[in-house]
Order: C-alpha cells, then structure tokens, then sequence
C-alpha cells in the first residue's frame, strides 16, 4: 500500500493471499461515493497456483450470495486460505505476468 508491503495491523506480518479474484461490473459515483453494480453478472479473473483462470461471477440480488463460474461451467473452487476480493471497472483493468 502506499508504495510499502501491505501488512496486518496486530500482527505486523505481510500479508498474503492465497487467492486473488477480481470481478469486472458496472461502476458509477454518486456525490463521493463509488457505486458498483453487484448484481447480476460480469467476467471474472481468477489468480491461484499460479495461474490466471477466467470465468463468470453471478448475483441475484443484494440478499443473493456470489456464484463464481470457471469457463468450463462449473462452479469454481478456490484454495482454502486468505482470499482477496476486488472490484475492477473493465478486463483492461487486469493483467498477469
């Protein structure tokens, strides 16, 4: 953060996630505010073991619970651990290495 390791309050430890998805959806501002659209459904970008896997998140309302799609169809599988969740407004957004 800020150009420095991003690391835990208490523990002072770098942290580091298992799993990184970054899901692509509608972005507005409203005043000050970012306003995203969470539901219905968008591409996503999946980074675990290594690779970059794409796929599909849904969400049926603001009671409704993700659903995270592979490009197979079937719902994906993330790796027990810390997980990060980002917002990006577009695929350009996204790269890997």
């Amino acid at each position: 953060m800020a150009g420095k390791p991003h690391t835990d309050h208490r523990s002072g430890k770098q942290l580091s996630p298992k799993v990184v998805v970054a899901l692509v959806m509608g972005y507005s501002k409203n005043g000050i505010y970012s306003v995203y659209q969470t539901s219905g459904k968008g591409e996503m970008f999946v980074f675990q073991d290594g690779i970059m896997q794409k796929g599909t998140w849904k969400k049926g309302d603001s009671k409704s619970p993700f659903q995270f799609i592979g490009a197979d169809g079937k719902k994906l599988a993330f790796n027990p651990g810390q997980t990060w969740v980002t917002l990006v407004t577009s695929t350009g957004a996204v790269s890997a290495k």
